[in-house]
């Protein structure tokens, strides 16, 4: 939800290149306009979001191709291997990217709608971070290329100002307009998960039972779709997107941490259930990949300021007390 948030104020600050508007009005159009598209169906979502990516791609070979063309003899040549505050500064920016990697297990979320899951996804995940990561390096590299550090983190378009130094203003509008329908794909993804995640807990009763419905018409969970939106909405009215990114990187380290927990001790607790997939590197029963997880990922947490550990703390504290208050009631004899 609260990434949904994060990527639609991204959106606003790009979509603000074209139209005096603010982001978060923006962003409010954005998360209403895709619920809509959420709520009428996965085939449609689907097919938007594969033409979201097609631009996007097409974007990004754009970064590529500049940086590979560009002449910047006339300025001072660029240090790769530079690293702005130290360590410490790769540090903070080694816990931050972890946001862009937030979204490949979404896949998962919507197994339901795939034809043969457990062969289908398991390959869909693996090359689609592959892919995906070799893209990211590719445009990291190409936009230092183009631009200096400062002015790429004080930029609010990034991605259009590298575009700019290539082709000139009007290479910054072209990329502005591929920013948003990168933008828009992902904050479509995460609502269609979202929705989904919300649907398979009420099943599963861990929400209550009305997040289940499913429309007649559309055959989508539609109150879900409505619960997301609206608290998608709420955490958008922050504004500030470093502040709200950050919440949400924290929030998944930790669930994340939890994750790689959950390995070692099922491994344990519950022996004999049935595992399509085994982690590799193992010292008898005990897994060393799941220990090396969660021991990066608690690093990964504490590196954050206070604030942000305190809130990040506090919606998963909320979201603890609901489901062991909820579940307290709904357990409790008539």
């Amino acid at each position: 939800m609260i990434v949904g948030a994060t990527v639609a104020l991204g959106f606003g600050g790009y979509f603000a290149q074209f139209l005096d508007v603010p982001i978060i009005i923006s962003a409010v159009l954005l998360l209403g306009g895709l619920s809509f598209v959420n709520f009428i169906g996965i085939k449609q979502s689907a097919w938007m979001n594969t033409i979201f990516a097609l631009v996007t791609i097409a974007g990004l070979g754009i970064i590529i191709f500049l940086a590979a063309t560009f002449d910047n003899t006339v300025s001072e040549p660029v240090d790769y291997l530079d690293a702005p505050n130290g360590i410490t500064g790769i540090i903070l920016a080694f816990v931050l990217i972890f946001f862009a990697f937030i979204g490949f297990e979404d896949m998962a979320n919507v197994a339901e709608e795939v034809k043969k899951p457990k062969k289908t996804l398991p390959r869909a995940i693996i090359l689609s971070i592959l892919i995906t990561t070799i893209i990211y390096i590719l445009v990291s590299l190409s936009s230092v290329r183009l631009l200096n550090w400062e002015e790429l983190s004080q930029s609010a378009a990034p991605l259009a100002d590298v575009a700019a130094r290539g082709l000139g203003l009007e290479g910054g509008i072209v990329l502005s307009a591929i920013a948003l329908f990168a933008t828009a794909s992902t904050v479509l993804i995460t609502l269609v998960a979202g929705a989904r995640i919300l649907y398979g807990m009420a099943k599963n009763g861990s929400m209550p039972n009305i997040l289940g419905k499913v429309h007649s018409r559309t055959g989508t969970p539609w109150i879900a779709v409505i619960g997301i939106f609206g608290t998608s909405v709420t955490f958008a009215f922050v504004g500030d997107i470093v502040i709200v990114a950050n919440i949400v990187v924290f929030a998944v380290v930790i669930t994340f941490a939890m994750v790689n927990l959950a390995v070692i001790l099922l491994r344990y607790v519950q022996p004999d259930v049935e595992r399509p997939f085994r982690v590799p590197l193992n010292v008898g029963k005990f897994p060393i990949l799941p220990l090396l997880g969660f021991s990066v990922t608690i690093y990964m947490a504490i590196q954050f300021e206070l604030e942000i550990i305190l809130v990040g703390l506090g919606i998963i504290g909320v979201g603890c007390i609901f489901y062991l208050l909820y579940n307290k009631r709904k357990n409790k004899p008539q």
